[in-house]
């Protein structure tokens, strides 16, 4: 039994089953207005309140994006912002983040990867250079478009008040927000016009700065070094497979980009920021766009393809009974 058909099964087995049942709406919530003028203090006094339908995450689990960027700024205090996020995150998060945000809530055990250790202040999906903390937008993109392909829903359908929120609570979390100034995120420049011309020079550069060490050739995730990889919580950081693998933040060129020069800090994804040049890098990314979805070898089954599928299917289906159903049963270990 291969890696992913193995994690289908064991997901499978880690819920739903035995878990009291949770209902859900797929009644279409009114449109929210945009804010507009500076909010009123009990906004952020009254409990927050389930939300029952979800039809932007639900889109987001048919494959469709979602728009990461916030359309308000709120302008209450962090102070206050972090004391209701408090009480969002104990609605919606908890269940497999933990109480303290320690990646340890009774659904962790059934996600691959776990769920992200909120308190240890290390961050992959970052606009800002190596080794640094996300900005508050980076926190929200997060927040809102989720990452495809692990229990990290969308959280879109939530309003902009609660996600910033969120963002606000999260800084708590982890002392490094206290210890460490803010920094500015790193340019991304206009994506050349000419990109997808450039997927065979792209090839040249991704073998040159050996890529293909970790990713493999064709980027199956079966590099001569993959086998050995860790993250900083040293459990196997594993290479995605591009073929069958949406990339977890997203396949727009400007995000690719963005993961090249600034790296996932926590795993053996390097930065190269100052390795190559801007030209370089948009290269690799024409070259790694080629290679997504692209299931035309005949390595590829479709066997293959429909494992990849399972998989993904079954971390969203975990990821909707803890967040949408509220579920906070004891999942069992893998």
């Amino acid at each position: 039994m291969g890696r992913i058909a193995t994690a289908v099964l064991a997901l499978a087995m880690g819920a739903i089953v035995g878990c009291t049942s949770h209902a859900e709406s797929d009644a279409e919530p009114a449109s929210p207005a945009l804010l507009v003028t500076p909010p009123i203090v009990s906004e952020l006094t009254r409990p927050p309140s389930r939300v029952r339908a979800w039809p932007a995450m639900r889109a987001w689990m048919r494959g469709q994006s979602i728009d990461r960027a916030p359309r308000t700024r709120p302008t209450h205090s962090e102070t206050d912002l972090a004391r209701f996020g408090a009480r969002v995150f104990e609605l919606y998060c908890v269940n497999c983040h933990g109480k303290r945000g320690r990646g340890d809530g009774p659904r962790a055990p059934v996600f691959e990867p776990p769920p992200r250790d909120l308190a240890r202040g290390i961050f992959k999906f970052r606009s800002t250079p190596p080794g640094s903390l996300p900005t508050r937008e980076d926190l929200f993109g997060t927040i809102t478009g989720g990452l495809y392909g692990t229990g990290m829903p969308a959280f879109a359908d939530l309003p902009e008040l609660h996600r910033w929120a969120l963002v606000a609570y999260l800084r708590r979390l982890s002392p490094e927000f206290a210890r460490r100034a803010d920094v500015d995120p790193l340019p991304i420049p206009a994506v050349p016009a000419d990109l997808d011309r450039r997927a065979a020079v792209g090839g040249d550069v991704y073998r040159r700065v050996e890529c293909d060490k970790c990713h493999g050739e064709s980027g199956r995730g079966n590099g001569p070094a993959a086998a050995t990889l860790i993250d900083e919580a040293g459990l196997a950081a594993r290479t995605p497979d591009f073929a069958l693998q949406r990339l977890k933040y997203g396949n727009l060129p400007e995000e690719i980009y963005r993961t090249l020069v600034t790296g996932l800090d926590g795993t053996p994804m390097p930065s190269y920021a100052g390795a190559l040049t801007e030209e370089e890098v948009w290269d690799i990314v024409a070259f790694v766009r080629s290679l997504v979805g692209d299931t035309s070898s005949p390595r590829i089954s479709a066997r293959d393809v429909a494992e990849a599928r399972a998989f993904v299917e079954a971390q969203q289906r975990q990821a909707s009974h803890a967040v949408v159903g509220g579920c906070g049963c004891q999942a069992r270990r893998r």
